[in-house]
């Protein structure tokens, strides 16, 4: 990790499109974090990548991100909330979305064709969730504490 993120002059970035357009551009020749979403409408403008890969050793992960469905306490109309509910994790409703928004659901009855085959989770393969409790309370501090750790030894 200390080789990679040191020795290959790694440059970061907070901003998801930025990274995508300095692949498409040239700027930089590898993108570790690129969104498909964001990789989809470079390609629209004409972009074209040459490989999109998984990094097969490692775990892949899964995140709620876009499908976080929220209720509001004491809604108005809390029967029709329960309705839309109980609708959008459907099979129509969540192919709907899942074409709208270029993510794959988590159902394995929803048609998925229209999507890079590397976006849709399989089932052999173990995940990780990002959206995972503990992880979100206390694992990603501790993960980046010991990242940069490393990075700080000689």
């Amino acid at each position: 990790m200390r080789k990679f993120y040191k020795e290959q002059k790694l440059v970061l970035s907070r901003e998801r499109r930025q990274m995508a357009d300095w692949l498409a551009r040239g700027t930089y020749p590898i993108c570790l974090d690129c969104r498909d979403d964001d990789l989809k409408v470079l390609e629209l403008e004409g972009f074209n990548f040459l490989e999109v890969f998984e990094l097969t050793d490692m775990p892949g992960t899964l995140t709620s991100a876009p499908w976080l469905l929220t209720l509001l306490n004491q809604a108005p109309h809390l029967n029709a909330a329960r309705v839309f509910a109980n609708w959008i994790v459907s099979k129509e409703a969540l192919e709907i979305y899942s074409r709208a928004s270029g993510y794959a659901t988590l159902r394995t009855d929803a048609d998925e064709s229209f999507l890079r085959s590397e976006t849709v989770p399989r089932p052999e393969l173990k995940y990780f969730d990002d959206a995972d409790w503990q992880w979100a309370v206390s694992g990603r501090a501790e993960a980046r504490k010991r990242v940069e750790n490393i990075l700080k030894a000689p």
